[in-house]
């Protein structure tokens, strides 16, 4: 998971995804299936990263406008995202049946490791940078401390 950040260490990684695979196995939309990440995301920061996540929001927030921002990187994830995951409700709604939990969580870790490479992730980043470009929010952010957070400059970013 060292393509997206080394702000959040890997034993994170692991539970922003356990917490939300209940939302998969249910066959949740989507949108909640985002929304239990971004939960599990947010219960998993520590107090520092509050801080510093609030004070980069501030400093960022004099620049640019922070919430047309947040929808631009929400369309962008849920545009990236989300045919993926439909593909792995159609898993689901094939195999399920066959397997326990477990079994399907194995084979959700699966799919995720073979969708999530290096190329894929640095297109993702690539149409952020573009999505955020068009109203001039890429510079600011880039420049601030979100844009260290990231591993961008190992996509040319």
């Amino acid at each position: 998971m060292s393509y997206i950040s080394s702000w959040v260490t890997t034993p994170v990684y692991t539970d922003i995804i356990s917490k939300s695979e209940s939302s998969v196995y249910n066959s949740s939309s989507c949108s909640a299936v985002g929304s239990a990440v971004v939960s599990a995301i947010l219960s998993s920061l520590t107090g520092p990263q509050y801080a510093a996540a609030g004070s980069a929001y501030t400093q960022l927030s004099l620049q640019i406008n922070m919430v047309n921002a947040a929808v631009i990187l929400k369309n962008v994830c849920y545009d990236n995202l989300c045919p993926f995951y439909a593909q792995v409700q159609q898993w689901n709604t094939n195999n399920i049946w066959n397997h326990t939990q477990a079994g399907a969580d194995a084979n959700w870790f699966r799919f995720m490791n073979e969708f999530l490479t290096f190329n894929r992730t640095k297109t993702i980043f690539t149409r952020l940078k573009v999505a955020l470009d068009q109203p001039g929010y890429w510079n600011p952010i880039r420049s601030s401390d979100i844009g260290t957070w990231f591993l961008l400059s190992q996509y040319g970013l």
